[in-house]
């Protein structure tokens, strides 16, 4: 305890809640003396999950039908408080298109890359032409960060064709 004057004395700890979403009890006891009485105290510290941003990028963004893209999927801890976090989790993917097929699947686990972002890589292959296909990444809440979901646009192509007649 430091002495303030005026009969006041106080310390300072540092408490860093492990879960989210919950009301935390903080609660502080004073061992009695031969000069003063013993007495408690509590105060609640409300914890709520970091938020996130979800982001989608394709390479290439234009495709042939059966040609694949590269989804690489990046979800960013946005509390900037200098103190971020790499956000862990797997991440599911779909596109607007039901026939377009992900491998090796429909969702990839991220990989922390520091400074509080994350990323995750899959291909997308379109097996139909649909001009453009929405694919979702979405980040389910974690003990630690709160959902996002994120999208980007993939054009799809039909390949070219050419016909021949031959004439004998």
């Amino acid at each position: 305890l430091t002495t303030m004057g005026g009969g006041t004395s106080q310390c300072t700890v540092t408490v860093t809640p492990a879960q989210n979403d919950t009301a935390h009890t903080i609660s502080a006891s004073y061992t009695p003396t031969s000069q003063h009485a013993p007495s408690n105290g509590s105060n609640a510290l409300n914890v709520t999950r970091r938020t996130t941003t979800t982001s989608v990028g394709l390479s290439p963004m234009t495709v042939l039908v059966n040609e694949p893209s590269t989804v690489t999927v990046t979800v960013t801890d946005n509390v900037g408080d200098g103190n971020e976090i790499d956000p862990t989790g797997t991440v599911t993917l779909m596109s607007s298109v039901g026939t377009d097929a992900f491998s090796p699947g429909a969702s990839c686990s991220l990989n922390p890359m520091g400074g509080g972002t994350s990323q995750c890589t899959v291909q997308v292959t379109a097996a139909m032409d649909g001009t453009l296909h929405t694919i979702t990444a979405t980040f389910p809440d974690s003990t630690v960060h709160s959902t996002s979901q994120g999208t980007n646009d993939l054009t799809v192509n039909l390949r070219s064709t050419s016909t021949a007649v031959a004439l004998s």
